[in-house]
């Protein structure tokens, strides 16, 4: 929709303010994103990756194996 709408002579910021609100009802940041995700799919021909939430920051003792197998024979 939003290249769409840049194709059919509407303004960068007019496109995404109105694709923001109409289709999630969101503001300005959601705006931005559209602007952003637009503008790379433009250059690169693809949307950018999301890498929100896929690295652990922390890793749990359970992923250790000696630790695993420590508490299963505490356990027992």
């Amino acid at each position: 929709m939003y290249i769409q709408k840049l194709l059919d002579g509407q303004g960068k910021i007019a496109a995404n303010n109105q694709i923001a609100q109409s289709m999630w009802n969101k503001g300005i940041y959601m705006a931005q994103c559209i602007r952003k995700w637009g503008g790379h799919f433009i250059h690169i021909g693809k949307l950018p990756v999301h890498y929100q939430g896929k690295h652990m920051k922390i890793k749990s003792l359970l992923d250790d194996e000696d630790f695993t197998e420590d508490c299963k024979a505490w356990l027992w």
